[in-house]
């Protein structure tokens, strides 16, 4: 039952979710079958718990019929109901993270039932300028757009004769969404190819790039279209001024910005960073330093509420690169709180080992590094290679060369390791 849809979905339901979920399950409004409102209920009592013993299906049928025998096409109903229920609030949910979507299906009530009264009164306090520097969508132009359309829609139910100019807004809107929709793809496309060393063409992208490049001051009231123009330019170009004015320019705009999009961002400046590292410009690891830290602040690297930990681990690497050593240890124990608990120990322990390695308390490394057994492959490798340097810079030759003997046949053997991963450990 576990590979049940319907339970798939709920396994992804915060506990505020569910409660909300089964509240909404039990409101004769969105729902009048009594024996879906008990399944929601029972699956509600046991969350997070969907284990297969909770969720066999006799197990449930009992619940919803208690005393019957099992039918299972009398229960294979109830769970199809509950899923399309479920999808149902999913759909809700969405619509209330934003007041605008809801205000504008509002609107094409009022307009459709001629409540014009309301309807003015309503449209009042959607301006689409307003909105679209206050909205934070992924594209506020899109938001403002739809509403300038139902401006115009409403014109035309009612004042055909006259003259206005709600044709030229929803065009003025069009326009923004439509370059700062094409700007984001050109840059993602960007990115894409120097990441996955593909290459490919986005249609009309030159004409909109030289748009925008000839006169920038039409869309300064867009940032998106701004800023975008300018990371497109950043991705394209090899020199300090290029970065350096983008990287103002978004500072700027930052709180125009979703989070969906400033994580794209800062990730498209983080890549940046790395690549002009790697090679060879070392002035850009403070500048990495500062973006990740800016993506700490702002929670952009968190997935599932938990820090990744190969963030966890980028970053006390950069961290320790410039030196930064008393910011890298309160770093290290502020954010072990916020690892997967099924990689915490690896991280935490591998980390701290770097930590001590380059504040040079090898003594410490060793206490680590040798009593952890690590159960990733990757932390493995990490941490024999971290105790082969220790072990060179303590002149600890016999346990140095022991290691290598026996790092080079864990190589040699291992099949998970990649020939590449291989080389570079043998250098």
């Amino acid at each position: 039952m576990t590979q049940n849809n319907l339970i798939k979905i709920l396994q992804t339901l915060t506990r505020k979710e569910m409660t909300r979920f089964r509240d909404f399950a039990q409101s004769p409004y969105h729902n009048k079958h009594g024996d879906t409102r008990r399944l929601v209920e029972y699956l509600s009592a046991i969350y997070p718990d969907f284990s297969p013993s909770k969720t066999r299906r006799e197990a449930v049928f009992q619940k919803i019929f208690p005393g019957q025998r099992f039918q299972n096409r009398k229960l294979a109903p109830v769970f199809t109901y509950a899923r399309r229920l479920l999808e149902q609030f999913l759909s809700v949910e969405q619509l209330a993270i934003t007041d605008t979507a809801a205000d504008l299906f509002l609107l094409r009530q009022l307009r459709a039932r001629r409540l014009y009264n309301l309807y003015e009164k309503k449209m009042a306090g959607l301006a689409p300028k307003a909105v679209a520097a206050t909205e934070k969508t992924e594209n506020p132009a899109a938001v403002a757009f739809e509403i300038a359309r139902e401006k115009d829609q409403y014109f035309n139910q009612l004042y055909r004769t006259e003259f206005n100019r709600n044709l030229e807004e929803k065009q003025y809107w069009l326009d923004r969404f439509y370059l700062s929709e094409k700007l984001k793809d050109a840059c993602e496309l960007k990115f894409r190819g120097q990441i996955l060393q593909l290459s490919g063409d986005l249609e009309l992208s030159e004409e909109v790039l030289q748009l925008v490049g000839k006169h920038p001051e039409k869309f300064s009231d867009t940032p998106q279209i701004i800023v975008y123009f300018n990371i497109y330019k950043t991705l394209n170009a090899n020199n300090l001024s290029q970065y350096f004015e983008t990287m103002t320019l978004f500072k700027k705009h930052e709180s125009g910005f979703s989070k969906p999009e400033l994580q794209n961002i800062y990730n498209y400046f983080q890549n940046y960073c790395i690549r002009r590292i790697n090679e060879g410009d070392e002035r850009f690891l403070a500048e990495l330093f500062k973006i990740y830290q800016s993506q700490l602040e702002q929670g952009l690297l968190l997935v599932e509420d938990y820090l990744p930990e190969w963030h966890y681990k980028n970053i006390v690497t950069t961290g320790l690169r410039l030196g930064e050593n008393d910011w890298v240890r309160d770093f290290i124990e502020s954010w072990k709180g916020r690892l997967n608990p099924v990689i915490v120990e690896n991280a935490y322990s591998y980390n701290l080992a770097s930590y001590y390695y380059a504040t040079r308390q090898y003594g410490r490394v060793l206490d680590l590094l040798v009593r952890v057994e690590y159960t990733d492959i990757r932390y493995n490798l990490g941490a024999k290679s971290l105790l082969l340097k220790t072990y060179f810079d303590l002149d600890e030759e016999e346990a140095f060369y022991s290691l290598t003997e026996a790092f080079q046949k864990f190589l040699k053997r291992n099949r998970l390791i990649s020939d590449f991963q291989k080389a570079g450990y043998y250098n």
